[in-house]
């Protein structure tokens, strides 16, 4: 039910802080107990004694209930008061984030409770204030959420009835009016109860309502009955999703035991292009190699080249050979050129076409994947490849060499 049942329902909902909501007219507040009650003791273990946790949207409209929310305690102190653990409660029920009205209901349970709704309504009088009720299931089971299932030996609901007119005279005000007994069927669906008798023969309750029944409650309508220790308490909530903890990588911990006394620290000074290149010239073919070959940016792998299995998956291994065979075929083209050139007398048209050839040279070896760097770069013990005639490709015993090497002039 929505917070309209309360007479200050529109206060509640533009409330920023707790309000006690208002169940009876002005009017009648003199007849019907009405004011505050201090809980002085809400934690009897003999009484079956719950607080109702009701969610409401910022609009005061009905969303979901709690009628065994369990994180609270009551202190009986000089001043009595209840902990109240909103969060936790909320939590239960699968709320985690977002903003809210919420209603509690202070209650104690005198005939049946939530997973004992055992009344029925058999009969609706015309103005739907009077109603004839009848036992719906007479067994009591365990009121914990864990052990709703276990009935209990001794208690049923026909015996409740029983106390519950016994109690009618401490229920009762002075003018035989029921202060606050209530007709529950859940979610907030409480109705004031303000004179009841019950019939142990005819085995039928009949109840008299403060206001007519609502519309949406029908026959066979189940309910349970319950007083109400003091006022219903709203409030606001809002709910934070908590922060998302980005992963963290630890980093290994320093080694303390490594042996550095034999490490020596050495440092060069910078140097410029021209004298990094003007002191060897295998040096410095292979700094050309890599400023113009793309692997700068990259990583490299480590990859066993040694063995087509290792590296060849979705591609074909006869292209990758072929392809580096091209290139190198194309390299000794251009150092054949090169040697040519140089056979010639010197001139600006030479160098020239010299520098030239040696650029397009530059290009294909930059431009080397991993496997063709290994065909080129890496030392061979032999122009020839052993114990591999006659092997399969991705044989256990097949190994792929890199490529003969012989010493070009540059």
């Amino acid at each position: 039910m929505s917070l309209d049942q309360y007479l200050n329902s529109e206060n509640i909902i533009k409330a920023t802080k707790p309000v006690d909501a208002l169940q009876l007219t002005s009017e009648d507040q003199d007849i019907i107990q009405s004011e505050i009650v201090e809980i002085t003791q809400f934690d009897d273990p003999d009484l079956d004694e719950v607080i109702e946790l009701h969610i409401y949207d910022s609009n005061g409209q009905y969303i979901t209930s709690d009628h065994e929310a369990d994180k609270w305690k009551h202190f009986s102190t000089d001043k009595s008061f209840i902990q109240y653990h909103l969060y936790e409660n909320l939590t239960d029920i699968g709320i985690n984030h977002g903003t809210y009205k919420i209603a509690l209901n202070f209650f104690r349970n005198l005939v049946g409770d939530e997973n004992n709704s055992n009344l029925y309504i058999r009969e609706i009088s015309a103005d739907r204030t009077e109603l004839k009720c009848q036992i719906a299931e007479n067994n009591i089971s365990a009121k914990s959420k864990s052990t709703a299932d276990i009935v209990i030996p001794g208690v049923t609901t026909k015996s409740q009835l029983i106390d519950f007119e016994t109690q009618r005279p401490e229920l009762c005000n002075k003018d035989g009016l029921l202060d606050f007994v209530f007709l529950n069927t859940g979610n907030n669906n409480i109705l004031h109860i303000v004179n009841f008798r019950y019939f142990n023969d005819k085995n039928e309750l009949y109840i008299k309502l403060y206001q007519p029944l609502p519309e949406n409650l029908l026959l066979k309508q189940k309910f349970w009955i319950s007083l109400q220790i003091r006022q219903p308490y709203t409030d606001n909530a809002v709910l934070y999703k908590k922060p998302i903890v980005a992963p963290v990588s630890i980093m290994k911990g320093p080694n303390f035991e490594i042996d550095a006394k034999y490490g020596a620290i050495t440092e060069t000074n910078f140097q410029t292009w021209n004298e990094l290149l003007g002191s060897n010239l295998s040096t410095s073919q292979q700094i050309i190699d890599k400023m113009f070959s793309g692997s700068l940016a990259g990583v490299k792998l480590g990859i066993d080249y040694s063995g087509f299995q290792n590296f060849i998956n979705f591609s074909s291994a006869k292209e990758r050979v072929s392809n580096f065979k091209y290139k190198v075929e194309l390299l000794e083209y251009y150092n054949t050129q090169i040697t040519t050139l140089n056979a010639i007398s010197e001139s600006n048209e030479i160098n020239s076409n010299i520098s030239l050839y040696r650029q397009y040279k530059d290009g294909v070896v930059g431009g080397f994947d991993g496997f063709e760097q290994y065909l080129y770069k890496e030392q061979t013990g032999s122009f020839y490849t052993h114990g591999t005639s006659g092997s399969a490709i991705f044989h256990d015993t097949f190994s792929v060499e890199p490529w003969p090497k012989v010493q070009y002039n540059m």
